[in-house]
């Protein structure tokens, strides 16, 4: 079976005039008058109170309001009331996902496995749970049971792919995601994600090739220019690759700061007041602040706007005037993001400089003389980042993959991490060298791709019918109930 509503219930019976209220909410539910769907749903909930439909649809209204909190508490007041209804823990387990509540949602959807164990489309929301969570074995082993189940659902493959890819299995995420292309050729987000699991290949034409073709079917598609931008950079096309990498000012979420004056134009500034401010990670802004000593005007016509930890460290390293992110705006008439200055700058490619960062002297000395009487060479190593950022793992390795046999009886190892670090280092490091500690925190990184479809969670759910239809969304694959 694949649908979620060819299960018998016996709700609370309802007297006739009840009832009759009741079947013209669900008109008004069904033909989208939500308001009079509501207050008619209400008053059957006064008068029959354990009626699990009216719940339930109050849950689907309240979902389709943005009111998940709510929603939650209408949907899993109809779950404890009805546990084996597939339809309603189908739509509690999506909801609870959202909230990122993952262990409730994966009990819900492995409830729903229980009940209906050749549901394709049960296995694939259970494996989209799994990977929102971060377990990408066994999100990929619920896929692969989903896609053994209905081999011919492409968006069950879109999914996998998903799961591959972020596994870091880029060879697999390929061949999913070319299959979900085969059965779906007008797919333009698994053209993107192939994108993507080309480029993590290292495959860098291939996966322009795949990013523009994407773009013929979606041309107005943020993610789909922004991952196309990436992959011209790491080739070295610069001039189109920053043009580009301008898209994800669309893309709604990203990592950047929204302001209410104009944005620059890359024009002379004239008497204007320009805004830069830095975006995403600590990184990012260390890396990107050298371009701002490139902007042809007077330094008092230009403010940085940085995160409030780096306040200190650059105001000490730049003649423009610093704010951090907890300080009172500045006026200004115009703004840019950080990483916008090489595109408005025309393009430009990185190039060779002088350092344009100093340390601060008095940390360095106090550096010197806790270290003294260490003569062997010493090493520092960032390895840790922000463990919230979604693709942390991919940038943070155990510190024993550096290879302790090789450096460890000559190397004085410097922790880039305190306290979120400590587990990876106390876990694999030897006994001998030392460590050193700097705090630092990261957003979603300059050069790693948005994997389309999997910004909750790695794939695409399948909801129920009235869901969808409240919704009017179109990419779910299955339908819970009617």
């Amino acid at each position: 079976m694949t649908g979620f509503g060819q299960f018998a219930f016996k709700d609370q019976t309802l007297v006739p005039q009840v009832a009759q209220r009741f079947e013209a909410a669900l008109s008004f539910h069904r033909h989208g008058r939500l308001d009079k769907a509501e207050a008619l749903y209400k008053e059957v909930l006064r008068r029959a109170p354990a009626h699990v439909e009216t719940i339930y649809r109050l849950g689907l209204i309240a979902k389709s309001r943005g009111r998940a909190t709510r929603a939650i508490q209408f949907i899993e007041r109809a779950a404890i009331l009805a546990p084996d209804r597939p339809d309603i823990l189908c739509d509690l387990g999506l909801l609870l996902k959202e909230a990122r509540r993952f262990n409730e949602a994966t009990a819900c959807h492995e409830r729903v496995v229980g009940i209906m164990p050749g549901s394709a489309e049960a296995f694939s929301n259970l494996g989209t749970t799994y990977a929102a969570w971060g377990k990408f074995d066994a999100a990929i082993l619920a896929l692969e049971k989903a896609d053994a189940l209905n081999p011919e659902n492409a968006e069950i493959v879109f999914n996998l792919g998903n799961a591959f890819l972020a596994a870091d299995r880029p060879q697999e995420a390929e061949a999913a995601l070319r299959r979900a292309i085969e059965q779906s050729p007008a797919h333009a987000r698994a053209r993107i994600n192939l994108g993507n699991a080309l480029k993590d290949q290292g495959r860098l034409e291939d996966a322009v090739v795949a990013f523009r073709t994407a773009l013929v079917l979606a041309p107005e598609d943020a993610e789909a220019h922004w991952n196309l931008g990436l992959a011209l950079l790491a080739s070295g096309n610069y001039a189109d690759g920053w043009r580009e990498y301008e898209w994800r000012r669309r893309i709604p979420g990203f990592a950047m700061r929204r302001f209410q004056i104009p944005a620059w134009d890359g024009a002379a500034l004239g008497e204007r007041t320009l805004l830069v401010h830095a975006e995403q990670g600590l990184g990012d802004t260390l890396q990107f602040i050298r371009y701002v000593t490139q902007i042809e005007a007077p330094s008092d016509q230009i403010v940085l706007l940085c995160p409030q930890r780096l306040k200190p460290f650059l105001t000490s390293n730049h003649s423009i005037a610093v704010v951090g992110s907890d300080d009172p705006l500045p006026r200004a008439d115009v703004e840019a993001p950080l990483l916008s200055l090489p595109h408005l700058l025309g393009g430009i490619a990185p190039k060779p400089m002088e350092a344009y960062l100093k340390a601060n002297p008095a940390r360095v000395s106090a550096w010197r003389q806790r270290l003294e009487g260490e003569r062997r060479f010493k090493i520092g190593i960032a390895w840790q980042g922000n463990p919230h950022y979604k693709a942390d793992r991919r940038r943070s390795p155990r510190i024993g993959r550096f290879g302790w046999s090789a450096c460890s009886s000559a190397s004085v190892l410097s922790s880039s991490m305190r306290c979120r670090g400590a587990a990876r280092w106390s876990t694999s490091r030897p006994s001998s060298p030392r460590s050193a500690s700097a705090s630092h925190e990261g957003g979603r990184r300059f050069g790693h791709r948005r994997s389309h479809g999997a910004r909750r969670g790695g794939g695409q759910d399948h909801h129920s019918r009235d869901q969808a239809r409240a919704h009017h969304r179109g990419r779910e694959a299955a339908q819970c109930r009617d």
